[in-house]
């Protein structure tokens, strides 16, 4: 039996970022959930979107850099990178999309990242 250190780094990288994808998929499935109330808000319901949101663009930047990371040490290939990036666009995208629908992420997203970010 051969052991090929090289080929479990490469599935390491590669589940590594799908395990922070998935986290950012979690968060956004979870800001959904709480944002999407009846209009009444909960005292600390602010805090719960801004700590899902910071968690949310935290991973977004691990996500990147494990990719990037994972790319240039040829742990992934270029198509895998452009799956992957493309999976990260579309959870972003997703944001924004609930941005728009609620007002709470819109303001905490305004609050932490000012004006013309959310909306």
């Amino acid at each position: 039996m051969h052991y090929y250190p090289h080929v479990d780094e490469k599935q390491r990288t590669l589940a590594a970022i799908i395990d922070v994808l998935n986290d950012i998929d979690h968060q956004l499935q979870e800001l959904e959930r709480i944002s999407s109330g009846t209009g009444r808000i909960a005292p600390f319901l602010a805090q719960d979107v801004a700590g899902i949101i910071e968690k949310f663009f935290y991973n977004c930047q691990i996500a990147e850099e494990r990719m990037k990371n994972g790319y240039s040490m040829r742990y992934v290939t270029q198509k895998q990178v452009g799956d992957l990036n493309l999976q990260l666009t579309n959870s972003v995208r997703r944001m924004r999309e609930l941005s728009e629908k609620s007002a709470v992420v819109s303001r905490v997203l305004r609050d932490k990242f000012g004006a013309g970010t959310a909306g």
